[in-house]
């Protein structure tokens, strides 16, 4: 298990617990004193991403060095639980998308191009102009949630080319 914690603008430290159980089930959790979600400044002050608040929502601008790649629950566990085991887990959002669960990674593209012939079945890569809806206090978010949410301990995103390589190879 590990833990962390931070101090910031908002108050005290925030620490978080992340534990993978047998079978590479992860669950994050937030100790309590913890506001999930945050309001849409904090996303901008504590992680640098372009957020902006239009229509009483809030969304994260990929380009700029942040990519998302969707797919399909089923899978996306399976990748959640790859990356915990090799400790390059980051960002996971939950929201429906044409009333299936989506799940969605943010990456560092890393000069990664994605060909669509090569992923699998269900994956989509999001780049700029893109934009994807974050979960916030200050706004409309009940079709979004964290899998697993942004550490302010660890500002890195993993590399699209690791989260593709386990959505590719799920288990390996």
């Amino acid at each position: 298990m590990r833990q962390a914690a931070t101090m910031t603008s908002y108050g005290p430290a925030v620490p978080t617990q992340r534990r993978v159980f047998p079978g590479g089930q992860l669950v994050s959790a937030q100790l309590p004193g913890h506001q999930d979600p945050w309001p849409t400044a904090r996303y901008r002050e504590v992680l640098g991403w372009a957020v902006q608040r239009r229509d009483g929502r809030t969304t994260l601008a990929l380009g700029e060095g942040i990519v998302a790649v969707a797919m399909p629950h089923a899978l996306a566990r399976e990748v959640v639980a790859d990356l915990a085991r090799s400790d390059a887990l980051g960002p996971v959002l939950v929201m429906k998308v044409e009333q299936q669960q989506c799940w969605v990674f943010l990456a560092d593209p890393n000069g990664v191009v994605a060909s669509a012939d090569l992923l699998p079945s269900g994956v989509v890569v999001l780049g700029c102009p893109a934009r994807v809806p974050l979960p916030a206090s200050d706004t409309i978010s009940h079709d979004v949630s964290w899998a697993v949410p942004p550490d302010s301990c660890r500002r890195w995103l993993p590399t699209l080319a690791a989260i593709l390589c386990a959505a590719r190879y799920p288990g390996a």
